[in-house]
């Protein structure tokens, strides 16, 4: 290589090194600071765009001069606008109805659909192409089935004459099946528990499995912990499907999802089993409570006006008073008020914690006293001017942490637990008489906390494992609409949307805003300018 040849080879090769630095520096500035830019998505804008909630699908409702329309998430025109608001109805995956000149058309993703299977003349079996899932419509309601049991299984429930038939459908397998009776999902206390169908049928019930529908408990008019409305619909929860709550008629048991029959049907009512190994539970005979063991036997006579148990401690009512009694150290306490039996409320949380809640049975929902109860029989009582709460974390946290909040003089403890263990513990001063805490996980190691005070609400960043508390007195920020685990929060406030990031900095990004949509890890939003409403896509480069 000649001596110009060599220059030349260095010289073109720290071009190109220096441009490889500078793109990697520009993209490491951007990661850094997180530049937040957002697409309108169209740009012609409507009088109206709605997003249709509880369905699973990519669609959104629009309105133009008086009329109706379809568009989906990124802004594609599926139906102009020359629709009654009547004549479009929403399914699920990207199926919906218009009904034109006294025709009803059914469409996906703007295509006809021409796979249509009568079954009979009230359902039809739809699938619009190789691709694509298959649905039920029911002709004689004008709508799809769209009650959500899984992923790919959904159910209709048909009414014929005064019976009630369901109708399962696999929608990849395209496999449909029909139960006598009405089939829905079993809830274990908000959240859909993903093991069990039940099926009311008359004023029997049955529980069957969620992945093959055989019958798992069968013959009784109550399984679970609330009541089965005969002939139509169920209204419970299973909260521990080891041990589950069965009645025939008038008196209850306690069975297993292996037929088992633990506490035989002789009580005329069983309290709901929180712990997820109970040593004791409560039942209800001859119109008084007392608390039996898991041999049938009494450890606390039927003598009580209400009874709890929690591990070795009984919360038991007799006569207006609260007396809670540790039956392994024989401590007993008795509260100082006297109380009706709608006063009080006792609520669990991750089998280590019970809150009992005193209120003012003038100012109902207000406590008078709460007591916290742990699973070392530990007992703590916060008076009235003492507000105190227990979250449960696990939702977004990969640890099993619950945090309890308290108020006291001029500041809020805030401690944070592993087990039994408190894992980390915060104090924050008092901003403006705080009157409430909204808290929850935002990221794997972030509690947001949400203050109401008198001059509105503040936001707070616990971080977990460093112990840094981060409050920015300036934000007042009210309608958190999304949180993800990037550690920051979709907020409209005043119509102007904001992000907070993890260190709560925020950014007004647009103004203008009316809602704020999260789907498929995509946040978009909504905003009005001199009465046209545009979508626009969110993104951070």
């Amino acid at each position: 290589m000649t001596g110009k040849s060599r220059i030349a080879f260095w010289t073109i090769t720290l071009i190109i090194l220096f441009g490889l630095l500078m793109a990697i520096g520009y993209m490491m500035i951007n990661e850094y600071n997180e530049e937040i830019v957002y697409h309108n998505l169209t740009p012609e804008g409507y009088d109206l765009i709605e997003q249709k909630v509880d369905l699973d699908t990519n669609l959104l409702l629009t309105k133009k001069d008086g009329k109706y329309g379809i568009i989906d998430i990124n802004g594609r025109v599926i139906e102009n606008n020359k629709y009654d608001f009547e004549d479009i109805i929403f399914g699920y995956d990207g199926y919906y109805i218009v009904n034109e000149e006294n025709k009803t058309l059914i469409k996906r993703n703007g295509k006809l659909v021409d796979d249509v299977t009568n079954i009979n003349e009230k359902y039809k079996l739809i699938k619009d192409d190789s691709d694509g899932p298959y649905i039920i419509y029911v002709t004689e309601n004008n709508e799809f089935a769209n009650n959500k049991i899984d992923e790919d299984i959904y159910v209709a429930n048909i009414i014929e004459g005064e019976d009630y038939t369901s109708l399962i459908l696999d929608t990849k397998e395209g496999i449909l099946k029909e139960i006598k009776g009405f089939v829905s999902k079993i809830k274990r206390g908000n959240e859909d528990l993903n093991k069990y169908l039940i099926n009311v049928i008359g004023d029997k019930v049955q529980l069957l499995s969620i992945y093959n529908y055989e019958v798992i408990l069968d013959g009784y008019t109550r399984i679970g912990d609330e009541e089965n409305i005969p002939g139509y619909y169920y209204g419970g929860s299973i909260n521990n499907d080891n041990y589950i709550t069965v009645c025939d008629y008038d008196k209850c048991g306690i069975t297993n999802t292996n037929n088992e029959l633990l506490i035989p049907i002789q009580y005329e009512e069983i309290r709901k089993v929180e712990q997820i190994d109970p040593l004791y539970i409560s039942v209800k005979e001859n119109n008084k409570y007392g608390i039996i063991n898991l041999k049938n036997e009494y450890v606390v006579s039927p003598i009580y006006d209400e009874v709890f148990s929690y591990n070795n401690t009984f919360i038991l009512i007799k006569d207006n008073k609260l007396i809670i009694t540790d039956n392994k150290l024989n401590k007993q306490y008795e509260t100082d008020v006297n109380l009706d039996n709608e006063d009080i409320n006792c609520t669990m949380y991750n089998d280590s914690y019970i809150k009992i809640s005193i209120n003012e049975s003038s100012n109902a929902g207000v406590p008078r006293k709460i007591i916290i109860v742990d699973k070392d029989n530990t007992i703590k009582e916060y008076k009235y001017d003492e507000f105190v709460d227990v979250i449960d974390l696990d939702n977004k946290m990969s640890e099993d942490l619950y945090a309890i909040y308290s108020k006291k003089n001029n500041e809020v403890y805030i401690d944070v637990y592993d087990g039994l263990s408190i894992k980390e513990s915060f104090m924050l001063i008092q901003i403006n008489e705080i009157s409430d805490i909204y808290m929850d996980a935002i990221s794997n190691n972030e509690i947001m906390l949400k203050m109401k005070t008198n001059n509105g609400d503040y936001y707070s960043i616990l971080n977990i494992g460093t112990g840094n508390i981060v409050i920015n007195d300036a934000l007042k920020k009210y309608n958190i609409k999304n949180a993800n685990s990037q550690g920051f929060v979709v907020d409209i406030e005043d119509s102007n949307l904001v992000y907070y990031k993890s260190n709560l900095i925020s950014e007004t990004l647009e103004e203008n805003v009316i809602n704020a949509i999260k789907l498929n890890e995509n946040v978009y939003i909504i905003k009005k300018i001199d009465n046209t409403v545009y979508l626009y896509r969110i993104n951070k480069r």
